[in-house]
C-alpha cells in the first residue's frame, strides 16, 4: 500500500521558521540602509533608485551626514554620438583584458536638438571648471547652453555683431567657473599661424568682453591648445609655449615663450591646464621618444609631469615644477574643453593620481611614484580627434524627503491623481 507524505500544516516546521526569522524589506536596519546607501558612488542612478524602494529607505537620507561622491564619467564622441563610458578605477588590465571589455558599459546619450556632430569631435563643448557640469554651445541664431545630463536651456547674451568675433565662435569650446564666468574661445590656423579669439562673459555683465590675437609662436597647428580664465587675465598654451593675455585685448600680435628649456624632445605631449584650490596647474601628457623601437610597452612609456604659475623674482611670471607629493591628496582628470581635480577623500579613492585617455585608453599616472597603468581600453572612434573628452563628477542629485512629497500631493491633489492613473 503506497503511503503519501502530507504537506506540513500552516504555522509549523521551516515555513512557519522562515515567516519568523525573515524582516520585511521595509524593516530593514537604518544602520545597514545607511551603510547600503554609502557604497553606492558608481551611479548616480543606482543611489536615486535605491532610495525610491520605500519610505523607510528613502527617510535614511535625513539620517546621513556624508553621501557619495559618484564616480566621474567620461564624456566623447563616437561615430558622432555622444557616448558616455564607465570606467573602473580601481581596476588595472593588460592590453588583452581591457580589449576585451571594448565596447563594454558604453551608453549613447539623447541627441541634443539643435546640434550637429561629426566624427572629428567638433561639437563645441563646454564644461565648469570644477568637473561638475557640461553643455554644448549652441552660437545661433542666439546664444545658449544645453546641459547635456537634463536638458535644461540656458540663454546667452547675444555676441557681438562684428564677424571677426561672431563667426570664431559659431566653433567655440568653453569653461564655466565657480563665479558664474562663461569663457569661450577658439584657436584657428591660417596657413599655419594660430589665431586666437575669445568671448568672456562676467556675472552681471551686459555683454561680452572679447579678445582677438595672432599667435607667435614656433609651432605648427596643435590639437591641445588650451586657454584658461585665472585671476582676470586669459592665460594661452600652445604646444610648451604660453602668454598671458589681457582682457579686452583686441588685434595685434601676442608672442609666446617656451615653458622651459627642455632637456629632450619626445615623441607625442598632451597639454592640459586646470584650477585647483586657488592654482592655475599645467599638466602634460608625454611619450618617451624612441619607445617602440627600444621594446617598451606604451603604458610605461607613458608620464605625466604638472607646472603651477607662480610668480618669481622681479615679478614675472613662471612655471614651476610641482612635486607628486604635493598632489598626493588630490586626483587629477585631464580632459578637454576643461580639466580638474577633486580631493581624493571625497571619492573614496587613493590620491596623487592623474587619470587621462591616450588613443583608445584610459591611463593612471601615479604622481608619487611615477608608475603608469592601463585601465581600460575604449572603442576604436571613440573621441576621435582628441577634443571633447570630457570628465563629469556629477553632485548630489536632490532627492526630496518623503514629509515634503506628501505635502506637494496634498496641495495639488491633480498630481497624485496622475501618478496613479
Amino acid at each position: 500500500m503506497e503511503s503519501t507524505t502530507s504537506p506540513p500544516p500552516p504555522g509549523s516546521g521551516i515555513t512557519a521558521t522562515l515567516a519568523r526569522t525573515t524582516r520585511p524589506w521595509a524593516n530593514l536596519s537604518p544602520d545597514l540602509l545607511l551603510d547600503i546607501s554609502s557604497r553606492l558612488d558608481e551611479e548616480a542612478a543606482d543611489f536615486t533608485r535605491f532610495h525610491a524602494v520605500c519610505t523607510p529607505w528613502r527617510d535614511v537620507l535625513s539620517r546621513a551626514t556624508i553621501r557619495p561622491a559618484f564616480s566621474p564619467w567620461l564624456l566623447a564622441l563616437c561615430s558622432g554620438r555622444i557616448t558616455r563610458s564607465t570606467v573602473d578605477f580601481g581596476c588595472v588590465s593588460s592590453f588583452e583584458e581591457a580589449g576585451r571589455g571594448r565596447g563594454r558599459g558604453n551608453v549613447l546619450l539623447p541627441e541634443p536638438p539643435d546640434t550637429c556632430s561629426t566624427d572629428g569631435g567638433d561639437m563645441n563643448w563646454v564644461a565648469s571648471a570644477d568637473g561638475t557640469a557640461a553643455w554644448l554651445l549652441i552660437a545661433s541664431p542666439e546664444p545658449r547652453l544645453l546641459h547635456l545630463l537634463t536638458g535644461a536651456i540656458t540663454p546667452l547674451i547675444a555676441f557681438p555683431e562684428d564677424d571677426e568675433i561672431k563667426v570664431p565662435m559659431e566653433n567655440a569650446r568653453g569653461i564655466v567657473y565657480g563665479d558664474g564666468t562663461v569663457f569661450l574661445y577658439r584657436f584657428s590656423y591660417e596657413e599655419s599661424t594660430p589665431k586666437f579669439t575669445a568671448a568672456i562673459l562676467r556675472p552681471a555683465a551686459t555683454s561680452w568682453t572679447v579678445m582677438k590675437k595672432i599667435l607667435e609662436v614656433p609651432t605648427g597647428p596643435r590639437s591641445d591648445s588650451r586657454a584658461a580664465y585665472h585671476d582676470g587675465k586669459v592665460i594661452v598654451c600652445v604646444g610648451d609655449f604660453w602668454s598671458v593675455l589681457t582682457r579686452g585685448d583686441f588685434g595685434g600680435l601676442a608672442g609666446l615663450q617656451s615653458r622651459w628649456n627642455k632637456q629632450r624632445n619626445y615623441s607625442d605631449e598632451c597639454h592640459y591646464v586646470l584650477e585647483s584650490r586657488g592654482e592655475l596647474l599645467w599638466a602634460s601628457v608625454r611619450l618617451e621618444p624612441d619607445w617602440y623601437d627600444a621594446g617598451v610597452d606604451l603604458t610605461s612609456a607613458l608620464s605625466v609631469t604638472v607646472h603651477e604659475l607662480e610668480r618669481g623674482a622681479g615679478g614675472a611670471m613662471r612655471w614651476a615644477v610641482r612635486d607628486g607629493w604635493s598632489l598626493a591628496d588630490r586626483i587629477l582628470f585631464l580632459g578637454s574643453p576643461a580639466s580638474f581635480a577633486v580631493d581624493a577623500h571625497k571619492l573614496g579613492m587613493r590620491g596623487g593620481r592623474a587619470y587621462f585617455v591616450f588613443g583608445s585608453c584610459v591611463y593612471r599616472y601615479g604622481l608619487v611614484v611615477g608608475e603608469n597603468e592601463l585601465v581600460r581600453q575604449l572603442p576604436l572612434k571613440w573621441g576621435t580627434g582628441g577634443e571633447g573628452r570630457v570628465w563629469i563628477s556629477w553632485r548630489q542629485p536632490t532627492i526630496a524627503p518623503i514629509q515634503e512629497i506628501r505635502e506637494g500631493l496634498r496641495l495639488y491633489p491633480n498630481k497624485k491623481q496622475k501618478l496613479c492613473n
